[in-house]
């Protein structure tokens, strides 16, 4: 029996050896009768000094409550698992759990009390970190600016984490890099303020990827930012587009599985912050852009009551804010919709389609007015209508032009067929008279008939101009097309020669077979710049030069005349309506019907001075010569430029 209960003590005293757990028994007296290996590595006292003393690891300030446990266990109680401090040797407090039984005598007598105590310091401390992290993270949540953001994961990251050298780089699109924003006192003294990081960098790949990576030596990294860093271990954690976060240290392999969790539980909350600071920033600008809006804004519920209404619909519909909220848009109801319009505006919004249409409403006045209106839903997360939203643009003005455009088009068109028929016919018929006349007055008279005759060609003439200049103003928009060249401009050219004996007209080349974008229209184009050369020309020979140059996308038609040429103040606003050149009786419209028309052919048109080139060309038909013995030559040339088709 002696020899078993030997055994047992000495298998005991082996498991108390071996304990990783600190091991203290105290007898009835509270003084220490064990003290194991764990217990002097735990608190530094070695068993040599703690046998015999009362426990020296608990603090003066537990004492009494330490008293009380022993006693009650010795009472026959047992104490599971408490949670307290102790003291080492170097008076330094640790963290421990523990929990104490009675150890019973021979006789079944209780005759000591045995405390196990399991250090717990790492995990208090990470506790104690985790409850910091969370006061940092409200910190974050009530930031209000990136960079505050950015200073406060730096903090966090020295003061709770334990990280002397963290920094944030956030990116900056202008530059398209990561920009420092915030980093700690030790990385300037490592190295100074930190440098942007673009594409070449280790963060860069980090930021693009968004995935942590973690660098146990970055002097074994060849492709490191500064091959001189004095930093060996690094964590790089993407803030989801925001930028990234650094964590360094100059010792390798310095961090633990533990201090990536801490980093990234860090990280992952200060990009929340950075979302919802962003946000912010964008419904700021969604607000000011909205409260700017020359558009009237609704805002309701799914069943009409009216939320928001912006500025503009004050303005506009003569409401304010205040007798507008919580009321339904059926207060601008004009009464000129039916009820089935309404009806399909509601199933469409309530299907969660948009509406548009035109709709006239009524101001607080009782004045009508028209809004180009459209009608969007709003959803929520789970993808169901929240609210509607309305964007009203006030077309009033612009249907009342409308209509009175529409009137002018109508007089035009009224306009165009007296012209071209009443006018023109009776025109046609004075011209034939006095045609008839002039073999019939002798040679005194007949120099009036003919004044009369050239007078009555060049009404006709603008009548043409007119009808031309009424169609273009009609016509609805037209799209240039492919239209040859030659018999546009060869056409006019005989028309000239026919209606005028005192013109010589010349042709410096042939003119070249092309394609031209432009309307049916283009002779119209050639005529008016041919009839202003020879109504607008005081020599006694009206002398016209035609050359036509062609490269790959442009043909360029200059016709030069002997007149008296324009002046360089008037070069530019002779093609303006009304516009007429000097000493001219004449409207002025033709000019600028070749203006209007070669704009919508995508072309050019314009003044130059007559060159010497031009005068030659038109000696090979005529003996007058419009270039003075002792001066410039005289005269204009009218440059029109087209794209080519081909």
């Amino acid at each position: 029996m002696k020899s078993h209960q030997t055994d047992t003590l000495k298998n005991w005293e082996t498991v108390v050896t071996a304990s990783p757990d600190a091991i203290v028994v105290v007898d009835r007296s509270l003084t220490v009768t064990h003290w194991n290996p764990a217990a002097e590595e735990i608190f530094g006292w070695t068993a040599e000094e703690a046998l015999g003393e009362p426990n020296p690891a608990v603090p003066e300030v537990k004492r009494d409550a330490y008293e009380s446990t022993i006693k009650d266990v010795l009472g026959g109680n047992e104490v599971t698992g408490r949670e307290t401090k102790r003291q080492r040797k170097d008076d330094s407090l640790v963290d421990v759990s523990i929990s104490t039984a009675p150890v019973t005598g021979p006789d079944g007598e209780i005759v000591a009390a045995m405390a196990v105590g399991k250090d717990i310091s790492e995990r208090k401390s990470h506790e104690r970190r985790m409850e910091a992290l969370q006061y940092a993270i409200r910190a974050l949540m009530t930031s209000t600016t990136d960079t505050e953001i950015a200073e406060q994961v730096v903090t966090t990251g020295e003061q709770i984490l334990g990280m002397s050298r963290v920094g944030v780089h956030l990116y900056e699109a202008s530059s398209q890099a990561l920009v420092p924003v915030a980093w700690s006192g030790d990385i300037e003294t490592d190295i100074g303020e930190p440098p942007t990081l673009g594409s070449d960098s280790l963060a860069w790949d980090v930021f693009t990827d968004d995935t942590t990576q973690e660098f146990s030596d970055l002097w074994a990294t060849s492709d490191r930012y500064n091959s001189d860093t004095p930093f060996r271990s690094e964590l790089i954690v993407p803030l989801d587009g925001h930028g990234v976060v650094l964590v360094s240290s100059t010792e390798p392999d310095d961090f633990t599985d533990r201090d990536r969790l801490l980093v990234d539980a860090l990280c992952a909350n200060a990009t929340a912050a950075l979302d919802r600071v962003q946000r912010e920033r964008d419904l700021r600008g969604y607000k000011e852009a909205v409260e700017h809006a020359g558009h009237s804004i609704v805002i309701t519920d799914t069943d009409g009551r009216i939320e928001y209404v912006n500025p503009a619909f004050e303005e506009i519909t003569g409401y304010t804010e205040t007798e507008a909220l919580g009321t339904n848009p059926r207060i601008l109801k004009s009464g000129e919709h039916d009820e089935s319009f309404y009806e399909q505006l509601w199933t469409t919004i309530k299907n969660g389609e948009i509406w548009h249409a035109e709709i006239v409403n009524e101001r607080k006045d009782g004045e009508q007015f028209v809004v180009d209106q459209t009608i969007a839903p709003i959803f929520d997360e789970g993808g169901e209508i929240e609210r509607f939203v309305a964007i009203n643009s006030d077309v009033t003005e612009q249907k009342e032009l409308e209509r009175r455009l529409k009137t002018q088009r109508d007089n035009l068109e009224v306009l165009n067929q007296v012209v071209r028929h009443d006018i023109r016919n009776d025109l046609q018929l004075v011209l034939s008279y006095v045609e008839l006349l002039r073999d019939l007055v002798d040679d005194e008279g007949r120099s009036h008939v003919e004044t009369a005759l050239e007078s009555a060609r060049n009404a006709v003439g603008l009548t043409k101009t007119a009808r031309d200049l009424a169609e273009v103003m009609l016509q609805a928009e037209t799209e240039p097309s492919p239209v040859p060249l030659r018999p546009a401009l060869e056409s006019q050219l005989e028309t000239i020669r026919s209606t005028y004996d005192d013109v010589a007209i010349t042709v410096a080349d042939p003119i070249p077979a092309v394609r031209v974008r432009a309307t049916e229209m283009l002779d119209s184009v050639f005529r008016n710049i041919l009839k202003n050369a020879v109504q607008h020309n005081d020599a006694p020979t009206a002398e016209i030069s035609v050359r036509v140059t062609a490269d790959d996308d442009t043909v360029v038609v200059r016709i030069a005349d002997n007149g008296p040429g324009v002046p360089d103040d008037r070069k530019t606003e002779i093609f303006g309506k009304g516009k007429k050149g000097l000493e001219s009786d004449g409207t002025g419209i033709g000019l600028y019907l070749v203006h209007t028309l070669v704009d919508t052919y995508g072309g050019d048109v314009w003044v130059e001075d007559r060159t010497t080139q031009e005068c030659e060309t038109n000696q090979s038909a005529t003996a007058s010569n419009a270039q003075s013995s002792d001066g410039p030559p005289e005269g204009a040339v009218f440059a029109v430029k087209l794209q080519r088709a081909e």
